[in-house]
C-alpha cells in the first residue's frame, strides 16, 4: 500500500482459524454493491576456527553506507522477491548533504551474491515495488516533475523501460496515493487522487502476447485515501482486494475487484474501530484478510497502539489484537506479511524511531510475541519473505552527524 503521507487486549477467535474457505457467497449477503492493498557476537580463536557459529537469531546486512539525510530518504523502502529468489529492493538516495537531487534507486541481490544498484530517476515521495517474472520487476512512483503516475519496467540488465498512466493528479500532489500488487500472472495498481470521485484501477496481463496496461472498472468512492504501505493485494482466484478509506463515511474498508466481471461487487468497512488507521494489508494463505496500523487509543500514553485485525470480506474483525503495550508511530507505517508457514510477521517503529520490532503469531496459534530485532534508529521499513522462508525487512539508519546507510535484516530460523 502505498500513499503520501491504550490498555486492552480484544480478541475473539474462531472455531478453525483461518479456515475461510469460501470466500463470497452466491446469494446476497447483504454486502454494499459498489458496482455503479542484539546480535550477539562471540569471538572464535583460530583453534576454534573448525567449530561451528551459533545461530544468530537476526543478522543486519549494511547494503549502502554513508547516505547524507534527507526528508526523501527516509520516507520508505520496498521489497519483493522474484522466483529466483532474487531480492529487490528500492530506496532514495542522496548525493549532497541537503539531498538536492534524491535518486530512486533499486538494488537487488541474487541468491548468494552481492547487491548491485540501478539508478531510475531523480525523484521524492512514494513508490513501491512488484516482481513476477525472474530479474523483471516494475517500479511504481508519482513523478516529481510531471503531474503523472509513472511505472519503470525492468527490461534487461539495468534497463528500464517506462509507461505513464492518465490518471489526473490533484492539485495537492503530495496527497496523491496508488498502491500496487500481483497474482503471479498480472499486475494491479489503483490510483488514489486527493479529492477525486473514484480510485482508478489499471491491470497488466503478463500472459498476453503484447502485454498492455489496460484500465478496468474503476471504484466509485469520493475522497479516497489510500493504504500507507501496501493497500492491494490480489489472490489466485480473479479478486483483487483493495484497502482504502472513504470520504463519504469516514471509515476504513475493503472492497473487492472481480476481474472475471470487471466490477465491484462486495466491500465492507471497518465499522466497530472507526478509529484505526490501516497501514498494510495481506491475503493469508487460507483466504483471510489481515490488516495491521494504528489504533488511536486514549489509555496509552502516545495515543496509539498496534491493531492487528482478521477476518474476511464480510466480516473484517474476526480476530482482532491490539497491542496495547506496543506504542506504535503514527508517522511510519508497519507492515504485515505472511511466511511460508502461515506465521503472521508484523514490522513497526514505536514512537521516536529509536528501535525496531517485530510481532509474530504462528499458526494455529492466539499468543503473540513481540521482539527487538533492532535495537537503533530505523526508518522507511519494508517486508518480504525470501525462498528459504525467512523474514526480510529494509530500513534506513541514521547517526547523529546525519549519515544513514540502507540496511536489510535477515531473520536466521532457530
Amino acid at each position: 500500500m502505498l500513499s503520501p503521507l491504550s490498555g486492552c487486549s480484544c480478541e475473539e477467535a474462531f472455531d478453525s482459524e483461518w479456515d475461510l474457505e469460501d470466500r463470497w457467497p452466491t446469494e446476497d449477503v447483504g454486502q454494499r454493491d459498489i458496482f455503479d492493498e542484539d546480535i550477539f557476537e562471540e569471538d572464535i580463536s583460530e583453534d576454534d576456527a573448525d567449530i561451528d557459529e551459533p545461530i544468530i537469531p537476526w543478522e543486519p546486512e549494511e547494503v549502502e553506507p554513508d547516505i547524507p539525510y534527507g526528508h526523501a530518504l527516509t520516507d520508505r523502502t520496498s521489497l519483493a522477491v522474484d522466483p529466483a529468489g532474487t531480492l529487490w529492493l528500492g530506496y532514495h538516495s542522496c548525493n549532497d548533504a541537503s539531498c538536492s537531487a534524491p535518486m530512486l534507486r533499486v538494488m537487488h541481490k541474487k541468491v548468494e551474491q552481492d547487491w548491485v544498484g540501478e539508478d531510475i530517476t531523480i525523484h521524492e515521495g512514494i513508490f513501491g515495488i512488484s516482481v513476477i517474472h525472474t530479474d523483471e520487476p516494475i517500479i511504481a512512483y508519482p513523478d516529481s516533475f510531471d503531474p503523472v503516475y509513472r511505472v519503470s519496467m525492468r527490461t534487461g540488465d539495468a534497463q528500464w523501460q517506462a509507461h505513464d498512466f492518465p490518471v489526473p493528479r490533484s492539485a495537492q500532489l503530495r496527497y496523491d496515493g496508488f498502491d500496487i500488487t500481483q497474482n503471479g500472472e498480472s499486475y494491479f495498481i489503483s490510483f488514489a487522487p486527493y479529492d477525486a470521485l473514484q480510485v482508478s484501477l489499471y491491470g497488466l496481463d503478463t500472459t498476453a502476447a503484447a502485454a498492455q496496461w489496460q484500465p478496468l472498472r474503476p471504484l466509485e468512492i469520493e475522497n479516497s485515501r489510500a493504504a500507507m504501505e501496501r493497500g492491494l493485494r490480489a489472490d489466485n482466484d480473479g479478486s483483487v482486494y483493495l484497502v482504502n478509506y472513504s470520504g463519504e463515511t469516514g471509515i476504513y474498508g475493503v472492497y473487492r475487484y472481480d476481474s472475471e466481471l470487471d466490477r465491484w461487487p462486495q466491500s465492507v468497512e471497518l465499522e466497530s474501530y472507526t478509529d484505526f488507521f490501516v497501514h498494510s494489508l495481506v491475503i493469508t494463505r487460507n483466504f483471510g484478510l489481515c490488516m495491521s496500523g494504528n489504533y488511536q487509543n486514549i489509555n496509552v500514553p502516545y495515543g496509539d497502539s498496534l491493531m492487528v485485525t482478521c477476518g474476511s470480506i464480510y466480516d473484517l474483525t474476526t480476530d482482532v489484537k491490539i497491542f496495547g503495550d506496543e506504542p506504535l508511530s503514527s508517522e511510519h507505517p508497519s507492515s504485515i506479511i505472511e511466511g511460508h508457514d502461515g506465521t503472521l510477521y508484523v514490522a513497526f517503529n514505536p514512537p521516536g524511531n529509536r528501535e525496531l520490532r517485530v510481532a509474530s503469531r504462528q499458526p494455529n496459534s492466539q499468543e503473540w510475541t513481540v521482539e527487538t530485532v533492532y535495537d537503533g534508529p530505523s526508518y522507511g521499513i519494508s517486508t518480504a519473505i525470501d525462498l528459504s522462508g525467512d523474514l526480510v525487512i529494509s530500513f534506513y539508519t541514521c547517526n547523529e552527524a546525519n549519515l544513514c546507510s540502507l540496511k536489510v535484516l535477515w531473520e536466521t530460523p532457530d
